[in-house]
């Protein structure tokens, strides 16, 4: 069972576009004449003339506090598209700090690949973690084209990077971003990688999107301890209301992981999985979040989960950049 998700966009005057192809940490890295960690000052809207329609319509004013690439220092000024919601457009947050990948256009800077280009890290620890990979990449680059199995597996150790080397090793276990851009079939991985990537999840799980992205990647071992995990996860994160949309894909990969001992009857032969697959795509976000519950709680009882709630979980700060891009 998937819910069914609609791109809409906002721009002046009306056009149709579509989702930009998927941008990982070393593509960004690649691309950006500058990589600042700033404070944003201030965001506000541009004045428009009448018949000014395709120019900007908000200024993030950005305090650089480090320059991770470029010679950029001091007050940087940054234009963007602030009301088009597809492609999804830079997220520049007042008060925040930001890691922005920049790019010039003329006289002016231009964020590259658009939200992919703006991130938040949040702690401390999680920028460290996010300067670390983009300063990496920016010495491998000198030498290499394509991110070396080192650099992905340092992306994926801790989740703030997750989604940049778990897309960057395997796009397919993105589901929802692996459909734009055209980028090869990944190969198949090496048990070596594999169990590095297993490793790397037990020891500092994550409670975002990289979940099913795991378990993808993750599906042709069948280790207890990942399947655990899983379960204790999704407790963790269904507890804290509302259940994020990734929560049903979660839910259905657990189901393979668990085999005959989650679904006792065919497919579609379940009334709940059955009015789930019939309304889905017309719910409402209270709908879907009391239609999900009832998924969770019914799966536990057919499994007979035991689930704990896990005593590192953190809901992830609501974001609209990196592997958060809307699809």
């Amino acid at each position: 069972m998937r819910f069914a998700l609609a791109a809409v966009f906002l721009v002046a005057p009306p056009a149709f576009a579509f989702p930009i192809p998927p941008q990982t940490l070393w593509e960004l890295t690649r691309d950006a004449e500058a990589i600042v960690v700033a404070h944003v000052d201030a965001v506000k809207a541009l004045p428009r003339a009448d018949k000014d329609t395709w120019g900007p319509s908000h200024l993030a004013t950005l305090s650089v506090n480090e320059a991770l690439k470029g010679a950029v220092k001091g007050v940087v000024e940054v234009p963007f598209h602030g009301n088009m919601l597809c492609p999804a457009p830079p997220d520049y947050r007042e008060g925040e700090t930001v890691v922005a990948f920049l790019s010039r256009d003329k006289d002016t800077w231009d964020t590259v690949a658009l939200s992919y280009g703006t991130r938040y890290p949040g702690d401390a620890r999680s920028l460290a973690q996010t300067k670390h990979v983009i300063e990496l990449a920016a010495r491998l680059l000198r030498g290499t084209s394509e991110p070396p199995m080192g650099w992905l597996l340092l992306a994926i150790a801790h989740p703030s990077t997750r989604w940049d080397g778990l897309f960057a090793l395997q796009h397919e276990s993105d589901e929802l971003h692996s459909h734009y851009g055209r980028r090869a079939p990944s190969e198949p991985l090496s048990p070596i990688t594999l169990a590095a990537v297993e490793s790397a999840f037990l020891e500092q799980p994550s409670f975002d999107a990289t979940v099913p992205m795991m378990l993808n990647v993750l599906a042709s071992r069948p280790a207890p301890a990942i399947t655990q995990l899983t379960v204790d996860i999704l407790e963790s994160v269904m507890r804290a209301n509302p259940a994020p949309w990734w929560t049903d894909e979660a839910m259905t990969l657990l189901e393979a992981r668990l085999g005959a001992t989650a679904r006792s009857h065919p497919a579609g032969a379940d009334p709940l999985d059955a009015e789930l697959e019939r309304v889905g795509a017309m719910m409402t976000f209270e709908e879907r979040e009391r239609a999900l519950q009832a998924r969770w709680e019914a799966l536990k009882v057919r499994a007979k989960l035991s689930p704990q709630v896990r005593d590192d979980f953190q809901r992830p700060h609501p974001s609209r950049t990196g592997g958060q891009t809307p699809p």
